[in-house]
């Protein structure tokens, strides 16, 4: 869905419908069809599809019950369908989504064949260093995510491998902690 928002330039009032397909099995999990908390929304299809077109993307504060409740997102949602694809299978992992997008200028018809994050389509380097830095943040600040990702970036050539926890300021041992700070600044730029 990002794809296609970023490649058409697509925008919350361009769309008129959504409709994702799904083989049978394949949205077991996607229980929450009009999700009322963050918790409710992560099972939810209509809110991820929504949240994502609005938003550009999906963080952990998508998933917290303020982000749910916007009224930008549940007018959205309204618009967001799922449909069976017809099959006598029941499917789990290796499976495709059908994905169409309905426009004021014209109707988008994908097939995803593959799950971002999946074994088949995996994170970059750079996707998994924004997704940690994005969760780390939230407990240590900017500069304490910086330093822990350099240290497990970088723990094989750490001096002492007692920096890496130091890193994450649990114990708060103040000469590790240090000791975490110099070795994520030696290690450079992540990567």
């Amino acid at each position: 869905m990002l794809k296609i928002r970023e490649e058409q330039g697509l925008r919350p009032g361009d769309i008129e419908q959504v409709i994702v397909g799904f083989l049978p099995g394949t949205d077991t999990p996607l229980i929450s069809m009009n999700p009322q908390t963050g918790l409710e929304g992560k099972f939810s299809i209509e809110y991820t599809v929504a949240a994502a077109l609005l938003d550009g993307g999906l963080t952990l504060e998508s998933f917290t019950d303020p982000m749910v409740q916007r009224p930008a997102v549940r007018e959205l949602m309204q618009r967001v369908q799922r449909r069976r694809i017809e099959d006598t299978k029941v499917y789990a992992l290796d499976a495709y989504t059908d994905l169409t997008v309905v426009t004021v200028r014209g109707r988008i018809e994908r097939r995803v064949e593959h799950t971002p994050g999946s074994p088949q389509w995996p994170m970059t380097p750079a996707d998994r260093a924004e997704k940690f830095t994005a969760c780390v943040n939230r407990v240590l600040g900017s500069a304490g995510a910086a330093a822990l990702l350099q240290c497990a970036q970088h723990c094989e050539s750490l001096p002492d491998i007692r920096a890496l926890p130091a890193a994450t300021g649990v114990g708060g041992d103040t000469v590790y902690s240090e000791a975490a700070r110099n070795a994520a600044a030696a290690s450079g730029p992540s990567g």
